[in-house]
C-alpha cells in the first residue's frame, strides 16, 4: 500500500470551494479509490485552525473535520523532518511548505498539493505528485 501526504493547499482548497476544488477533490477521491493511505503530518491541523480564525465565517470547522477525519495518519514532525526543511531543500519553497515537503519525504510518500510552489521544489526534489 503506497502513501500520500496531504498538504493543507487540498483541504484548504476543497473546505472552502477555492477555484480548481472540483479537480482537487478528482484527484483526492482517486488516491483514496486506489486505496493509498492517506497521511499528513500536524502541520496541516495547524494551518487548517489558523486559516479558519483568519477566515472567520468564510470557514467553517465543520467543513474542515472530515478531510482530517479521513487522513489514515496524523503525526507529529520529527527532528529529521525539521533537519530536512532547514539543510535538505536546496530550492525556494515556503518555510511551512518546506516542513510539508520534507515530512512528505521522510515519509516515502507521494505528495498531493494544490500549491504550485510546493509542487515545483517536489517534482526538483524526485517527489511524485499525485
Amino acid at each position: 500500500m503506497n502513501s500520500c501526504y496531504v498538504d493543507s493547499s487540498v483541504v484548504l482548497q476543497m473546505a472552502m470551494e477555492q477555484d480548481g476544488y472540483e479537480q482537487t477533490q478528482e484527484r483526492y477521491d482517486a488516491v483514496r479509490d486506489r486505496g493509498d493511505r492517506l497521511i499528513s503530518s500536524q502541520l496541516l491541523e495547524l494551518e487548517c485552525r489558523r486559516t479558519q480564525i483568519r477566515e472567520g465565517d468564510k470557514l467553517s470547522w465543520d467543513a474542515v473535520q472530515p478531510y482530517l477525519d479521513s487522513l489514515d495518519i496524523l503525526f507529529a514532525l520529527s527532528a529529521a523532518d525539521w533537519h530536512m526543511a532547514m539543510h535538505g531543500i536546496p530550492y525556494h519553497v515556503k518555510s511551512l511548505d518546506a516542513l510539508h515537503l520534507a515530512a512528505c519525504i521522510n515519509a516515502a510518500a507521494v505528495l498531493l498539493s494544490s500549491d504550485d510552489g510546493l509542487n515545483d521544489a517536489a517534482g526538483h526534489m524526485g517527489v511524485e505528485l499525485a
